[in-house]
């Protein structure tokens, strides 16, 4: 019983070392305003699935319109129509977001 507990224990310690060796990611929103294109074939972005946050928390998808949200590295897209959408963000920078990692990365420039 003792063996079970000590390797319990243990197992708690090593989590919590490898949490805390993983910075949580604060993505600034402000970033994320303006709007998106995914990257196609050819490295070009597809403007015709482009999507649009503004600094007010809107977001905009062909015309479907919603709100956005951004905690942590979660977006979270609310539309008008009723439905949330959540995606995390592992890169953003002035010109590039990411949503996901490995092979269910999307990747998206900014056209404007």
């Amino acid at each position: 019983m003792r063996a079970i507990l000590a390797g319990l224990v243990a197992l708690g310690f090593a989590i919590t070392a490898d949490a805390a060796q993983q910075p949580k990611a604060n993505i600034d929103a402000a970033k994320l305003v303006g709007k998106w294109a995914p990257i196609g074939f050819g490295g070009k972005p597809e403007l015709k699935l482009a999507e649009e946050f503004t600094a007010d928390g809107k977001h905009n998808f062909g015309g479907l319109k919603g709100t956005y949200k951004v905690e942590g590295s979660t977006l979270t897209i609310t539309y008008d129509v009723g439905g949330t959408l959540q995606r995390k963000i592992s890169k953003l920078t002035d010109k590039e977001v990411v949503y996901g990692t490995g092979k269910a990365a999307s990747v998206y420039k900014k056209v404007k």
